[in-house]
């Protein structure tokens, strides 16, 4: 996979080759002029932030819809195997991410952004932002990020959550 756009003189060379007599002997072939990308156009590309152990039933599930974009820090993690990139980056460097999504030549390919299992959703929000995906509202992102901004907004919303308690300090 080359995750480029193609020239169109590499299109005219095999345009040329199967015109003359160097092609004489092919017959009832299809020939794809697309760097590999012909398996990158029969799927939606998702890109998620997180492949550990608790987001791996999911991306199993995934890979029969979407080619994976993986985001990491561990570059063992267990989900890279169902990765087709892997991108080396903790999953809150957004910045970072999308740096390397860019110098990998992969912008155009994402689709979607998802962070399962992981409190990222700042990052899918802000990567969804660049490449021009729906995702988590950034609002969203940002109650979400806050475990007690959200929950204190469950309780004024009147949404049944478990009880909780703010620590002051440690020994709270």
């Amino acid at each position: 996979l080359l995750s480029r756009v193609g020239q169109p003189s590499e299109v005219a060379d095999v345009v040329s080759f199967l015109l003359s007599d160097k092609s004489s002997y092919i017959t009832g072939q299809t020939i794809n002029v697309n760097g590999g990308m012909i398996f990158w156009d029969m799927k939606k590309n998702l890109l998620v932030l997180g492949g550990g152990e608790e987001t791996y039933h999911y991306i199993s599930l995934l890979i029969n819809e979407y080619n994976i974009i993986l985001v990491d820090k561990n570059s063992r993690c267990v989900c890279k195997p169902l990765s087709s990139h892997f991108i080396h980056s903790s999953i809150f460097d957004s910045k970072k991410i999308l740096h390397l999504i860019k110098k990998k030549n992969l912008s155009k390919l994402v689709n979607g952004v998802v962070c399962l299992g992981t409190d990222a959703p700042k990052s899918a929000s802000f990567l969804a932002k660049k490449f021009d995906c729906i995702s988590v509202p950034e609002k969203a992102a940002e109650i979400a990020s806050n475990k007690i901004r959200l929950k204190s907004l469950f309780h004024k919303l009147k949404i049944n959550t478990p009880k909780y308690k703010v620590a002051k300090k440690y020994s709270d």
